[in-house]
């Protein structure tokens, strides 16, 4: 249990001092969103762009995609 504890503890300060969150979309799935800093050629600097990755789909295979 102390481990389990430990593991949580750790996930968050890490998430706190990166800038990362996991949010859940109401019926797409739940994603970790993170900060990259990328180069930009043109106009010779970093910029920050937010990236997404799912890490649990929700929805099933059956189900159709909301119109509205």
């Amino acid at each position: 249990m102390f481990e389990l504890f430990t593991i949580f503890i750790l996930v968050y300060i890490l998430c706190k001092l990166h800038g990362v969150h996991i949010i859940k979309h109401k019926f797409d799935g739940i994603y970790l969103y993170y900060e990259v800093k990328k180069f930009d050629i043109w106009y010779k600097e970093f910029k920050t762009v937010v990236k997404k990755k799912r890490l649990w789909n929700i929805k099933s295979k059956d189900e159709e995609t909301p119109i509205f």
